[in-house]
């Protein structure tokens, strides 16, 4: 494991301020869709630095029997041979906000013990980061040391996801409009990671960042 001693002007934060009151400093990593987010985070696995991801967790929560059968409990076509359909969820809960809503505060409230438990698995020494979707969205961006905002324009988030996912233009549009603007997350954000070339120059941007914040 790769042990990531922060600068002393980073560690801004003391147990009682810190997202799920960590003993050690917490960086947020966030950014949009298409914008290289999880790219970045599988990069710093691959380096050997400790992460947690919150939709990873999310999963976790999802695969539990007792969510399996929470979610059966609101609408018996949920769930089929012991399996979420997630499909039928999804489009349910988009067209639905209170399902949404009753959904998310059960997910919320086990994401703590979820998050407790992957992160007894790694090396409890330097900071560690956290691959957050909605850091801004919810407001918890001063419960982290370190928020940082993988960057790319929206015409390029655009390009991405058409050709990731084989939608059409229109359909890249809604799920863009759906989103907090990534520029309003970069400027919300303590470092801009750039991702607008490729792969190379993403990972050399996310090593600079790394030289510069480490002790």
């Amino acid at each position: 494991m790769t042990i990531l001693n922060l600068k002393q002007a980073y560690c801004k934060l003391d147990k009682d301020q810190r997202f799920y009151r960590l003993e050690r400093p917490i960086i947020g990593i966030t950014g949009g869709i298409a914008t290289g987010k999880s790219t970045c985070s599988k990069y710093l696995i691959s380096e050997g630095y400790p992460l947690l991801d919150a939709d990873r967790l999310v999963k976790l929560i999802y695969s539990e029997n007792e969510t399996i059968e929470f979610i059966k409990g609101l609408k018996s076509t949920y769930v089929t041979q012991s399996q979420i359909d997630f499909i039928q969820l999804r489009q349910d809960v988009f067209n639905d906000p209170k399902l949404k809503k009753i959904i998310e505060n059960y997910i919320y409230q086990r994401l703590p013990m979820a998050f407790e438990k992957e992160l007894i698995k790694l090396e409890p020494a330097g900071a560690l980061f956290y691959d957050i979707p909605l850091l801004f969205e919810k407001k918890l961006q001063d419960q982290f040391d370190i928020t940082i905002c993988i960057f790319s324009k929206p015409e390029t988030q655009l390009d991405r996801l058409i050709n990731r996912d084989g939608i059409s233009e229109d359909g890249a549009q809604k799920i863009l409009k759906a989103q907090m603007p990534i520029d309003e997350k970069a400027d919300l954000a303590d470092f801009v990671i750039d991702n607008n070339n490729d792969k190379s120059s993403l990972f050399n941007n996310f090593k600079n960042l790394i030289q510069e914040i480490s002790a």
